[in-house]
């Protein structure tokens, strides 16, 4: 699974469309859905149900946000902590 497909899922999620997370992130819409098709492709599974209107995730994208969420959260925090630790020094 490649991480920056992996924080693509997360922030078109997030954001509730490919659109806005596109601004977000500063990339195009196209590249946005290339990751997520690719992570869908990697992991054998269908993460989102899309229509011209509406995302809505199937459970087996429920379950990857909610992981995904934690993993990123993680990620934060280490980065948090080791900051504090070179702020130490």
């Amino acid at each position: 699974m490649d991480i920056a497909h992996l924080a693509s899922f997360y922030e078109v999620v997030l954001r509730g469309s490919f659109s806005a997370a596109a601004d977000t992130l500063g990339v195009s819409k196209g590249m946005l859905s290339r990751h997520v098709s690719a992570l869908e492709s990697s992991l054998n599974a269908q993460l989102l149900q899309r229509t011209t209107r509406r995302l809505s995730l199937t459970e087996a994208g429920k379950t990857l946000y909610q992981q995904a969420g934690e993993i990123f959260a993680l990620a934060r925090q280490a980065e948090q902590d080791i900051q504090a630790l070179t702020e130490e020094d």
